[in-house]
């Protein structure tokens, strides 16, 4: 699971670098990209509880989070997705 979170920051900079052809879809990838990540905390929430939230690539030591937090993380996770996704 680790892995995916690795890969939704990546793509998710990948997706604000995108060529101007793409600016036209760059919102609604983002969006699949917030709701990824989402999906990959609810999993290590339901496995852990709470978890360190990473919002970034940068390798640092991070607190861990409590069950709520990370809930309310994925909520505005999912919610930010679906703005985008429309």
């Amino acid at each position: 699971m680790e892995h995916g979170l690795r890969r939704h920051c990546a793509g998710q900079r990948a997706a604000r670098r995108a060529p101007a052809r793409d600016r036209p879809n760059q919102a609604r990838i983002e969006g699949e990209v917030r709701f990824l990540r989402a999906f990959y905390y609810y999993l290590l929430m339901d496995l852990y509880g709470g978890v360190p939230i990473a919002t970034t690539l940068e390798l640092q030591a991070r607190a861990r989070a409590t069950r709520d937090s990370t809930f309310r993380f994925i909520e505005s996770e999912l919610l930010a997705a679906r703005r985008r996704c429309r």
